[in-house]
């Protein structure tokens, strides 16, 4: 397989998806790993059942699809929880991971980009060659998720416990993308970061 496959990670509300689709335009064929989460329980689905019977039909909306913040109030809650969540979901997720991969380079694709908030702390991390992180300020983090409306403060900070520090993540980087600073001063590094990796890619042929 020529394909270069790298792994974009980060904490919680790091713009990591700003980062994601500035590789996009540049070329790069993006996996997301959440969106992934997402279809892997929709109503019906082995993992959507397993979760139900886990935490319960307090975790579904009116139409059967899973309320991801009423869910996540359940998982986060303790250890054991948050353990069973991942139990659950992550086998399907990687399993989709592993099949969009091999499609990918069965379609030619050059440059494969896993963008998944978990990458480091699941097998996930076995399937890239390369880590780019997103690094930001975790007030800064904070900041964006409350303003999008996604996670409460208190909410954010439940689920941040249950991931890597960004000292760890960025310690597992090949390239490190720092966010704390403007769009353009992102885009900057994004093209740094995209040239490196590149060479990268064209070396392999």
């Amino acid at each position: 397989m020529n394909m270069l496959v790298v792994g974009l990670t980060g904490d919680i509300g790091c713009g990591k998806s700003t980062v994601a689709a500035m590789l996009r335009k540049r070329g790069a064929v993006i996996i997301d790993a959440d969106e992934i989460a997402r279809r892997t329980v929709a109503p019906g689905l082995s993992a959507w059942r397993e979760l139900v019977d886990e935490f319960g039909r307090g975790i579904l909306n009116d139409n059967g699809t899973i309320n991801r913040k009423a869910l996540a109030a359940k998982a986060f809650s303790d250890d054991k929880a948050a353990k069973r969540l991942n139990e659950i979901t992550h086998p399907y997720i990687l399993k989709e991971i592993e099949a969009q991969i091999i499609s990918a380079a069965e379609r030619g694709t050059g440059i494969l980009v896993l963008d998944a908030p978990l990458l480091l702390e699941t097998p996930a991390a076995d399937s890239v060659e390369l880590v780019i992180v997103v690094e930001a300020e975790k007030e800064n983090c904070m900041e964006r998720l409350v303003r999008s409306g996604r996670l409460s403060y208190r909410e954010a900070e439940a689920r941040r416990r249950y991931q890597l520090s960004q000292a760890e993540k960025v310690g597992k980087a090949d390239y490190v993308i720092d966010n704390n600073g403007t769009l353009k001063e992102t885009e900057a590094q994004v093209e740094r970061v995209w040239t490196e990796i590149v060479k990268r890619e064209s070396c392999r042929h």
